[in-house]
C-alpha cells in the first residue's frame, strides 16, 4: 500500500506547539492549498489541510515557519477518530509531516510579517532584549 502526500501552500497561522507527557514536541498548523483553477464565478478554490509534525520536524516548524510562509510538505494521510465534549464521535484527516521544504526566496519570505520568536531574543545585561532581523540562518 502507498500512503504518500505532497502538498504546497501557505500557512494560515503560526504553528501551534505542544508537548507530550514525555516532552516530545508536536506542531500543528493549517496549509492553504490552491487547487489551481477557478470556480464559475472566477474565484480561486482553496483547500485548508491540517498538518501535524513531530519531534525535530516540529522544532523546525516552531523556529522557521510562520503565517504566510510558502512551503511544500511531504508526509502521509492519517484518519483520527475522537469523541467531542458532547459525546459525539468525530473523524478528522490530517497530514503527518515527514519533511518541510521552503518554496520561496529569503527576499520573498521577508515580505511576510514574521512575528518575534522567543528563540530570536537574547537577554542583555541592561535588562533589554535584542531580536534578530527575522532572516532564516541559511
Amino acid at each position: 500500500m502507498i500512503n504518500h502526500v505532497t502538498l504546497m501552500g501557505r500557512l494560515t497561522r503560526n504553528p501551534e506547539i505542544r508537548y507530550t507527557q514525555n516532552n516530545k514536541p508536536v506542531a500543528s498548523y493549517t496549509l492553504a492549498v490552491d487547487r489551481g483553477f477557478k470556480d464559475q464565478n472566477g474565484n480561486s478554490i482553496t483547500d485548508f489541510i491540517p498538518c501535524v509534525a513531530w519531534g525535530k520536524i516540529a522544532g523546525f516548524a516552531q523556529d522557521y515557519l510562520y503565517k504566510g510562509t510558502l512551503i511544500a510538505v511531504e508526509g502521509r494521510l492519517e484518519q483520527r477518530n475522537w469523541t467531542d465534549k458532547n459525546g459525539n464521535k468525530r473523524t478528522t484527516y490530517e497530514v503527518i509531516v515527514s519533511q518541510h521544504h521552503f518554496c520561496e526566496s529569503k527576499a520573498a519570505a521577508a515580505a511576510h510579517e514574521r512575528p518575534p520568536h522567543p528563540a530570536d531574543c537574547v537577554p542583555q545585561n541592561e535588562g533589554y532584549e535584542e531580536c534578530d532581523d527575522g532572516e532564516v540562518p541559511f
